[in-house]
């Protein structure tokens, strides 16, 4: 599932906005939750929904 589709049907709104290839860098309220270049990963399914519902508390 591609991430705008995750976010959407978690009721998040979200601006998606294109980096560099292979870049991912997730943030709310200008603070990064998931960066590739820090975990040198992918985000797991269900993983950046999670950690944008964390941070919005």
């Amino acid at each position: 599932m591609r991430l705008r589709e995750e976010l959407a049907r978690e009721g998040i709104k979200a601006r998606i906005r294109l980096g560099g290839l292979g870049e991912l860098t997730v943030r709310v309220d200008g603070r990064p939750v998931f960066s590739y270049k820090d975990v040198k990963r992918q985000p797991q399914p269900g993983e950046v929904a999670r950690l944008v519902k964390e941070a919005a508390r």
